[in-house]
Formats: structure tokens, C-alpha cells, sequence
């Protein structure tokens, strides 16, 4: 007996109205055995990078198969591309501005330079990676709501067993943000920046910790700090390996957000010690 399809939702809707209930109700209308999983309904609105990266960090830990449907789409009624996206037994539906990146392998989307912040470019898709552009069933599409009346529908249909070709016309490229990866300067400085502060007000950001230099220290927002290896170990601000493999900004028992008024966009260096 095969496993009921599973469909994970990541948005910037917030669960104080119902976008997100009615998002559901669209999808078990037309799919009744789907398994709806919410990754997060708090991306900042209109934060399509820190929900490139969320998407980013989580989809790889479900089960193949699995559809993970995102809206982060300040491009919402416009002429930009709805997007389906098969990659590594996934697939992956949400506006063509970035959001779907996770789709594309970081060889393909290459480094951001020292300096730049993350901003999509149309990159092809390779090898291996398959798309559409979702075309519209029948019905009114609203141009506040596509969620509800293209996203929810597409990803209902490829649940239930419809193929990609079924939803769409194929596409030979999508916009896809850099590798979530710091560049490295060439005095050697790591130039990074924070992708997105969590509910503990730890701020995560784009720094490997494999790329770091020896005895490295952390400038950000005028403060200067060093590693820990735990959130105990921390007396004050610190840089924390995060379960990603990259470099969170920590205070025990607190916010580094709120500590230091660091946001999402915001710069972190990176150093060796003298």
C-alpha cells in the first residue's frame, strides 16, 4: 500500500487570518488523502530570501516525492512566471522570483561577491532538474491570492498523480538566488551576511563554518565577538556552529537580535586574529 503524498507549505501569510487555512481547504478538496505538513507561516512579508533559505534548509529532510509548495510573492498578480520545479525526487512549486532556489544545485546558481547582497538571477536548468510553467485550471485567478487559486491547485493536482507536463509548459531556465554560501575576499576575509533571525532571536547567517580561518573573529553592527561551542559555553555574544553547518550569532539566555539590532541583509565579517 503506497504512503499518502505529502505536500509541505512554507509562506509569509502569519496564521492571524485564514490564507493559510483556506490554502489547505484547496488542496484536501482536490487531493482528501494529502498529508499537509507547515514548515513556517512566518517568513517576513515580502522576505523572499529568507524564505529561499528556510525552503533551502529543510525540504532535503522529507521523504522523496514529497511537494513543497512556497509563497513569498511580493510579485503576486504580475506577469512573473508561477514555476514548478522537479529536482532530486522533489518538487518544488512557487513564484519564479528566487524562492524556489533550493531546486538548482549551488554549482549552477555560483557565489555572490564581497559586498553584494543576495538577488536572483535566470540561471538554466541543468541536467537532472525539470520545470514548468503552471498554467491556470479554469476559474477566476485573483490578483492578491494566487496561493489559494494557482499554487494550492498545482500542487493538489501533482500530489493526486498528475504529472509535470500536465500543470504547464516546460521551461528551460528560473530564477534562482546565489549559493547561500559567504564569499571569501582575497585578503581572506569572509564576507557574510544574515539570512534570518529565529524565534530565539539567534541570527543565522550565509558563513560556513568549514570556511573559517584559524582563531577567527566576528565583526557585526559594531561588536566584536568569537566562537563558542555551545550556547552555555557563550559569555555573551558569540558565533555558534547552527545544525546547518553555519555560523548563527548567539547570546545565552537572550536575543542577539534584539542585543544588537542585527537583521536579516545585515553584514558579518570574518577574520583571522592577529
Amino acid at each position: 500500500m503506497s504512503s499518502p503524498p505529502i505536500v509541505s507549505l512554507l509562506t509569509d501569510f502569519g496564521l492571524a487570518d485564514a490564507y493559510v487555512g483556506v490554502m489547505k481547504g484547496v488542496i484536501l478538496a482536490a487531493c482528501p488523502q494529502c498529508r499537509l505538513v507547515d514548515l513556517t507561516h512566518e517568513v517576513p512579508p515580502q522576505a523572499v530570501v529568507t524564505g529561499a533559505y528556510l525552503l533551502e534548509s529543510a525540504w532535503r529532510y522529507f521523504p522523496a516525492g514529497t511537494i513543497h509548495l512556497a509563497v513569498v510573492d511580493p510579485g503576486v498578480g504580475t506577469s512573473r512566471r508561477r514555476l514548478a520545479l522537479a529536482a532530486g525526487g522533489h518538487i518544488l512549486v512557487g513564484p519564479d522570483n528566487g524562492l524556489l532556489s533550493a531546486a538548482l544545485p549551488d554549482a549552477i546558481r555560483g557565489p555572490r561577491r564581497p559586498g553584494e547582497a543576495y538577488s536572483p538571477r535566470l540561471l538554466p536548468l541543468p541536467a537532472g532538474v525539470e520545470g514548468v510553467a503552471i498554467e491556470p485550471g479554469p476559474g477566476p485567478v485573483s490578483a492578491t491570492f494566487e496561493g489559494r487559486d494557482v499554487f494550492a491547485r498545482a500542487a493538489a493536482r501533482l500530489a493526486a498523480g498528475e504529472s509535470l507536463a500536465g500543470i504547464g509548459a516546460a521551461v528551460r531556465d528560473a530564477f534562482a538566488m546565489p549559493a547561500f554560501r559567504a564569499p571569501q575576499a582575497a585578503d581572506g576575509r569572509v564576507h557574510g551576511l544574515i539570512l534570518h533571525a529565529d524565534r530565539f532571536g539567534n541570527l543565522l547567517t550565509d558563513i560556513d563554518a568549514a570556511s573559517l580561518p584559524s582563531r577567527p573573529i566576528f565583526r557585526a553592527g559594531g561588536r566584536e565577538f568569537r566562537p563558542a561551542p555551545t550556547y552555555g559555553d557563550a559569555p555573551g555574544l558569540a558565533a555558534i556552529v547552527s545544525s546547518n553547518g553555519r555560523i548563527e550569532i548567539a547570546v545565552p539566555n537572550g536575543s542577539a537580535a534584539a542585543e544588537t539590532g542585527l537583521r536579516p541583509g545585515d553584514a558579518v565579517l570574518v577574520e583571522a586574529a592577529g
